[in-house]
């Protein structure tokens, strides 16, 4: 039987971040097929969140993930404005690793628009199965300061400006996943390329280029086995909040940041009883100035597990509770949906 053509969902819930600390988060959508007819295209999904944290951070976020005319056009929409207040810790591994940092706060506005678009790829056998393609529009309004420094040794850098960047690009992504909620099968695999100009109206000319690459795989009854791996190559005057970010779990983000981050994660998911579900999981990642300077002596291991339940009933949407373990020590997670 087909899934419901309209799933609604509510969910308050506390959240916990190693950057933010502990909030509380509303998120108010629906999972539904625009055509309830069109048994070929996965549900789509829209949804509005507001959130508050500990450290007086605060924001909002509209999202839109469409599947529409049987699968052949995917349109991407995001909306967030808010105000995160965060450790900067610099810029490179080292810096990370002194855990010398400046607490700073970032009003900010993103707005991002990716609509693909399914190429007609059927004489290309297995590799053209699931294929998309389509412009990348995205603009960011960052207002960086310094909320407090104490302690900090001379010259470390301190950022402090605004920041107004239009970026173009395209993306890239290949979907043979049998769910967009739970996957048993399939691999995902996404690439964007997105370049920032002052001749586009920003402060800075800068690119950024993102790989990721998910595989799932059902290894025993209700027992899949999800691997990922993702990178970041970045180049000109990067802005430091646009640089590649450690974001294993066991980490706080940002804490680890340069012009090259790569990562790679395993994880072991168990459906449990019910609703309930559990993880476990390990990865290994780094950051670095090129690819020629990362270093086995500064790799970043992670490791820990998790707790799983499925806000609804059709579509699974779940709640995730995560203990994780890194080189610097202990994080815990609070949040909805699955990390990848």
């Amino acid at each position: 039987m087909a899934p419901a053509s309209f799933e609604p969902f509510v969910a308050p819930i506390p959240f916990r971040s190693p950057s933010l600390g502990w909030g509380g988060a509303l998120t108010i959508g629906a999972i539904f097929r625009v055509d309830p007819d069109d048994v070929n295209s996965p549900p789509s999904t829209a949804a509005v969140a507001g959130f508050g944290s500990e450290n007086e951070s605060f924001g909002g976020v509209f999202v839109f993930r469409g599947h529409l005319l049987e699968d052949l056009f995917r349109p991407r929409f995001t909306f967030a404005s808010g105000r995160a207040n965060y450790e900067f810790f610099g810029v490179g591994s080292d810096a990370g690793s002194r855990g010398l940092s400046a607490d700073l706060r970032t009003d900010f506005v993103i707005v991002k628009v990716i609509p693909l678009f399914r190429l007609p790829t059927a004489d290309w056998g297995r590799l053209g199965r699931g294929l998309y393609l389509g412009p990348l529009i995205e603009f960011r309004h960052n207002e960086h300061s310094v909320r407090r420094a104490p302690g900090l040794p001379p010259g470390f850098p301190l950022p402090s400006f605004d920041e107004d960047d239009l970026g173009l690009g395209f993306a890239v992504e290949r979907d043979t996943r049998n769910s967009t909620f739970a996957p048993d099968t399939g691999t995902l695999f996404q690439f964007n390329a997105r370049f920032f100009a002052e001749s586009l109206g920003g402060n800075e000319d800068y690119q950024t280029y993102d790989f990721a690459l998910a595989g799932f795989h059902e290894v025993a009854f209700d027992t899949i086995l999800a691997l990922r791996g993702v990178s970041r190559f970045s180049g000109g005057d990067v802005p430091f909040n646009e640089l590649g970010q450690h974001d294993l779990r066991g980490y706080e983000r940002g804490r680890y940041r340069d012009e090259v981050h790569l990562a790679g994660e395993v994880e072991l998911r168990r459906s449990l009883f019910g609703r309930f579900g559990g993880v476990v999981y390990a990865g290994l990642g780094q950051v670095g100035p090129e690819i020629d300077a990362l270093e086995s002596d500064n790799l970043l291991w992670s490791a820990g597990f998790g707790l799983r339940f499925q806000l609804t009933k059709e579509n699974p949407l779940n709640y995730r509770a995560d203990a994780g373990w890194g080189r610097d020590g202990f994080e815990f997670y609070f949040s909805l949906g699955e990390e990848f």
